[in-house]
């Protein structure tokens, strides 16, 4: 198991990251969820940085939530 390097533990502070994308993020993830409920959470958040699981620790949510629209696009 990897070790998380705690000195980047200061960009959970919180400033200067809008407190609206956590809302949309957190819809987008649960719409695409409830669309493949078989998934594990884990599952569908690697998919999103195809399988390369480090790169979900430095990934702005305005990208993951791209991501998450360009895997999983809305049923029509």
């Amino acid at each position: 198991m990897k070790e998380i390097d705690l000195s980047v533990l200061g960009m959970f502070s919180g400033k200067g990251r809008d407190p609206q994308r956590i809302d949309e993020l957190i819809s987008e993830l649960e719409r695409v969820w409830k669309e493949h409920p078989a998934s594990r959470l884990g599952q569908l958040l690697v998919s999103c940085v195809d399988g390369d699981a480090d790169k979900l620790f430095y990934m702005e949510d305005e990208a993951l939530l791209e991501k998450l629209r360009e895997r999983f696009p809305a049923a029509e």
